[in-house]
């Protein structure tokens, strides 16, 4: 492993943010495939983001593996924070952060679903349960590979406090990976 590797050019999409509610935002960012000297990207182990309220130290560390993306949650309400990504080798040896991007959570807005079980319905489809507060709309997203972007698959679902459950039928066998959004 090279020095040359802690410069990676990571950069974080500030139009990847999409907002899941008051408490919590999805982020994604575009792989590094090379290192800042231009040579081919061979070591890499995974991504951290790190972040916090803006103009404080970042507080918080969220080790992602290879993910290209990052649910963070648990924020307070009309708060900006400040968010950047690392990448990092198997022997440990971290990029350089990439440039930061900020969001302010909204103010009183309803929590964020969790999603409490994702279930096969025999060979026919999924169902995926998540918790819900009255008057909110949801909607239902997948992919068949973690990597590639989210689809709606199911939206304008009402909520039915306290839980939500939707199935969806699935056309393939292959494994589906599901996420819920809270829709304005």
């Amino acid at each position: 492993m090279n020095n040359k590797y802690r410069t990676i050019a990571l950069v974080l999409l500030s139009g990847c943010a999409q907002i899941a509610s008051a408490t919590g935002v999805q982020i994604c960012w575009d792989p590094p495939t090379q290192n800042s000297d231009g040579a081919p990207l061979s070591d890499l182990a995974g991504y951290r983001v790190y972040y916090g309220v803006a103009g404080a130290p970042y507080a918080t560390c969220q080790d992602v593996g290879l993910m290209l993306q990052a649910a963070i949650v648990g924020l307070a309400p009309a708060t900006m924070y400040c968010f950047v990504v690392t990448a990092y080798s198997h022997a440990g040896t971290e990029s350089a952060l990439s440039p930061s991007v900020t969001w302010t959570s909204p103010t009183n807005a309803a929590p964020a679903p969790v999603v409490t079980g994702i279930n096969r319905d025999g060979n026919s489809g999924m169902s995926v349960s998540w918790s819900s507060a009255a008057g909110q709309v949801y909607a239902l997203e997948r992919t068949f590979r973690l990597g590639d972007p989210f689809q709606i698959c199911v939206s304008n679902i009402l909520a039915t406090p306290p839980y939500n459950t939707v199935h969806d039928v699935l056309l393939t066998n292959n494994a589906a990976f599901y996420r819920v959004l809270l829709t304005p």
